[in-house]
């Protein structure tokens, strides 16, 4: 299954329903609904089974959409934390639909997630996203695992879990880097991308300056390549202060 990342609506909603239909794996949402019938855009949970186990599976999406992206990426759409809805599709997956765990998949962000968690019971595992939050250690939280592995496949999460009785009796983690030295490189893919930079060559051989310091977006709240961008504001514009989005995203200009 897949849940919608914020970024998702900037190709806007036709795209993603058109993409669903070739998918051969389901889109999940609990807490995104059409404002013209007040209905779930996706489905907000699947079933899986594995051997003998249920697996009750939720999506939630980025919520604030609406406040943070210009308004063509949630034309006809409303966005929420999904609380209320999210407590009874729990208990629904628990009564009728007989699951033994309640997984959910979550593109909130880690500290809407670990709130999340606090606040509803009966959450087991929770794989948060959005953040690109690198977690060594698993977070607990009200008895729910949280964990999450990075951004932009930089990292894979591996969670082993023991299952009795629909109760999780024992666990383990691993944040795995995938360094891509260590992976063949993969002739379809670079044969594209060649041919796509190709009018750019020229430009992108230019060096542009030098640096004595690894220039890296890993961190959340402030990062090197974060104060390379906002440096670079105050010289060029003169400005008194400046702000550069947080993990060292550009600032880009979508019209309506």
């Amino acid at each position: 299954m897949a849940v919608p990342g914020n970024w998702e609506f900037a190709y806007r909603y036709e795209l993603i329903t058109k993409l669903q239909e070739r998918f051969t794996f389901p889109i999940t949402s609990l807490n995104l609904k059409d404002t013209r019938n007040h209905q779930y855009v996706f489905n907000p949970y699947i079933i899986k089974e594995i051997d003998s186990l249920r697996l009750g599976i939720i999506g939630s999406i980025y919520p604030y959409v609406q406040e943070t992206m210009p308004s063509s990426f949630s034309q006809n759409r409303s966005f929420s934390l999904g609380t209320e809805e999210l407590s009874t599709v729990i208990q629904k997956l628990k009564d009728e639909e007989r699951a033994d765990l309640i997984v959910v998949v979550s593109h909130m962000g880690l500290p809407l997630d670990v709130k999340l968690a606090s606040q509803i019971h009966g959450i087991d595992i929770l794989l948060s996203g959005h953040s690109h939050d690198r977690i060594s250690r698993l977070i607990i939280q009200n008895a729910c695992i949280i964990m999450q592995s990075g951004a932009s496949s930089s990292f894979l999460g591996k969670l082993d879990l023991t299952v009795k009785q629909g109760e999780v009796t024992n666990f383990s983690h691993e944040l795995i880097p995938l360094y891509s030295e260590i992976y063949e490189e993969d002739a379809e893919i670079k044969s594209m991308i060649d041919e796509l930079l190709l009018p750019y060559r020229d430009q992108l051989t230019v060096p542009n300056g030098t640096i004595r310091t690894l220039l890296h977006s890993m961190t959340l709240q402030e990062a090197r390549i974060d104060r390379l961008i906002t440096d670079a504001y105050l010289a060029y514009t003169d400005a008194d202060f400046s702000f550069s989005h947080d993990g060292g995203t550009e600032l880009l200009y979508y019209p309506e």
